[in-house]
């Protein structure tokens, strides 16, 4: 369709607007005076059952109380139909009261405010006791009504003038018997009626009319207005219709790729488990043998062997971080410290030619992170940022606390609050806003020998840690990246001090792995260590090789992810039978088996895998050290250790 066509297009539609926007107005306003006149009923049938609710919680307080006593007058004479050992008493000083019952007393309740002009009232029987308590005609039809299972009977009447009619129903309770014998609790004995003169609302009804009328007209008035408005901005539009579609096609395309990066981070996950199950026999049994061999031919080959196990377990490390699945052991840290700790390493990396400059401010919040995850997102940016100054320059490092509005925190994708920031800039070769767009898709990369993975890596380690990452930069003026991590009222871990040699011990330790060569090896590092190892190739036969051990199993060594019996499971059947088992996970990749909301359990470490002879050593050490310390109280009196066992104690703690 060409423009001419669109454009006589848009006054049909624009003319048929009109009419239909005049017929929705005067329908429209014929509706709301209908609503009008039922909304006048619907209000007028809610005051007369607030009375009625009013009259029945004054009768409802009486007859709990058996009725009150009043002065006896002309108005009040003793009720004869009241039969009561004490209807009639005499006071103290003489005065003579007599007790009137529920019925007597809403009665002349009724009358009163009849008298003062209020909601004309009165309560009726169809077996009245009183005459002046008999139904009219409304009332008896009424109280059919009521009979026949109706709560409350709401007419208008149009006698004179209009009014609108309400009863609600009175039931018998037990202490109605005093006067009516005959009525049994729960039975309708009749009602209060009330009514309410409809004129005055009606009025008020039309007035409101009036304005709405009015209102009406001027809401379709400008209905045209907006109709011409709309026709002449649908034209503009003819020529802005090509642009949207363009905008969509391309919004569709960065859904479909997002999409595809989710797709590939569950890929990596799946991926990094299987890789790092075949790494730690490779990376393990190599150190293992590496220990034993002397230098020479063999040994170089080994230590290529290691080497290329090593990179192959950073690239693992890599595909988890990208995906937010790696394990991290987050704990409160200072990140300005953690930088100055992490100076040496930065220098090393960026070179001689690329000057270091830190500005790490005193005295910032922690922040819950991962000090090792951390280390090596920072690195990648480093590494980054030296790659772009390849004739030299200056690679900044600052920190500092930023309060982060809702504007900025939906931009970087976190929670608005306090943050602290981690500055990484430099005055290398800028990047451009297409590189820009990309920068953290994982294999992408502008380097020739680069495969894509480190500024991806470290995106994915701030994500899974809570944060973001600006990036700020022009092409040809440096780059600044700035992690924020948001800041907590904790007080900084201290750091751990340096391991040493690898711990021993003589204890029992239950291994649990379905992969047969990570089992072979595990249960090879454990035996040269000291321990006593029960090796079972998943959790039903480790649940089986626990039943039939009559010895203490002091340590439970398992992966997480196993076929029918997983770690996590594994433990909690074990921890019923033997409690505070001492328990460490190994594991490729723990987001399917702990979940991203999930934490390890109390006195548990998981360490990733691939798995090294230290990193086992201590981590069992750690464990069984925790649990021999929360079972072991000293009692007064106790022998001190001996030499023997405090040697052991210092080794263990190495």
């Amino acid at each position: 369709m060409g423009p001419a066509s669109q454009h006589r297009s848009i006054h049909v539609y624009a003319g048929a607007a009109a009419i239909a926007w005049t017929a929705v107005a005067l329908l429209s306003f014929v509706l709301y005076a209908r609503l009008a006149h039922q909304g006048v009923l619907a209000l007028a049938a809610a005051q007369a059952r607030a009375s009625f609710q009013k009259d029945l919680a004054y009768r409802r307080w009486v007859t709990a109380r058996g009725g009150v006593y009043v002065p006896v007058s002309e108005r009040s004479p003793p009720n004869p139909h009241l039969h009561a050992i004490e209807r009639d008493i005499t006071t103290p000083s003489g005065r003579q009261l007599t007790l009137v019952n529920p019925a007597y007393m809403t009665r002349q309740v009724l009358e009163d405010e009849r008298a003062r002009g209020g909601s004309p009232g009165r309560i009726t029987s169809d077996a009245p006791m009183r005459p002046e308590n008999a139904p009219d005609e409304w009332e008896s039809r009424a109280i059919v009504k009521l009979r026949s299972g109706a709560t409350e009977v709401v007419e208008e009447v149009d006698r004179d003038h209009p009014v609108l009619r309400y009863m609600g129903r009175l039931l018998g309770e037990d202490r109605c018997a005093g006067c009516h014998p005959d009525v049994r609790p729960g039975e309708v004995r009749g009602g209060i009626s009330t009514q309410v003169e409809l004129p005055e609302y009606f009025a008020v009804a039309d007035a409101q009319i009036e304005q709405v009328g009015a209102a009406h007209a001027i809401v379709w008035a400008l209905g045209l207005i907006g109709i011409s408005g709309g026709a002449v901005r649908a034209r503009r539009r003819v020529g802005e219709r090509e642009r949207e579609r363009e905008a969509r096609d391309a919004l569709e395309q960065e859904l479909a790729h997002a999409r595809r990066l989710e797709a590939l981070g569950r890929l990596a996950g799946g991926v990094a488990h299987d890789l790092n199950n075949l790494l730690s026999p490779i990376l393990g049994n190599a150190e293992l043998a590496l220990e034993r061999l002397p230098p020479g031919e063999l040994r170089q080959d080994l230590e290529d062997i290691r080497e290329a196990a090593e990179r192959a377990r950073l690239l693992t490390q890599q595909l988890l971080a990208f995906g937010r699945k790696q394990v991290l052991s987050v704990e409160p840290i200072d990140p300005s410290e953690t930088i100055e700790a992490l100076a040496p390493m930065l220098r090393r990396l960026v070179g001689d030619a690329v000057e270091l400059r830190t500005e790490l401010a005193g005295g910032l919040p922690a922040v819950r992170a991962d000090r090792a995850q951390l280390g090596a997102a920072l690195l990648n940016l480093a590494a980054n940022a030296r790659d772009a100054m390849p004739g030299g320059g200056v690679l900044r490092f600052a920190t500092g606390l930023e309060e982060v509005g809702e504007e900025r925190a939906g931009r970087v994708g976190i929670a608005p609050g306090p943050h602290v920031s981690i500055t990484v800039s430099d005055t290398g070769q800028g990047i451009d806003e297409a590189t820009r767009t990309r920068l953290f898709e994982p294999f992408f990369t502008t380097k020739p020998a680069g495969n894509g993975l480190g500024l991806a890596s470290a995106h994915g380690t701030v994500r899974q840690l809570g944060g973001g990452i600006e990036v700020e930069s022009v092409s040809g003026g440096g780059a600044t990246f700035r992690v924020l991590l948001p800041a907590v009222a904790e007080a900084p871990a201290v750091r751990a001090a340096p391991p040493g040699p690898a711990p021993r011990g003589t204890e029992t330790v239950l291994l649990a792995e379905d992969e047969p060569s990570v089992r072979r090896y595990a249960a090879s590092v454990l035996s040269a260590l000291g321990y006593h190892v029960l090796s079972a190739e998943g959790g039903e036969e480790a649940l089986r090789l626990a039943g039939h051990h009559v010895g203490e199993i002091h340590a439970l060594v398992s992966d997480l992810r196993m076929p029918r019996l997983g770690g996590p499971e594994l433990r909690e059947r074990l921890a019923a039978q033997r409690p505070g088992i001492a328990t460490v996970f190994m594991t490729g990749y723990a987001g399917d088996s702990l979940g991203p909301a999930r934490a390890a359990p109390d006195g548990t470490i998981v360490l990733p895998k691939p798995v090294t002879p230290a990193d086992l050593a201590v981590a069992v050490r750690r464990v069984l050290d925790a649990r021999a310390r929360a079972t072991t109280t000293p009692a007064p009196g106790d022998q001190p250790p001996s030499a023997a066992s405090r040697s052991c104690a210092d080794s263990h703690s190495a």
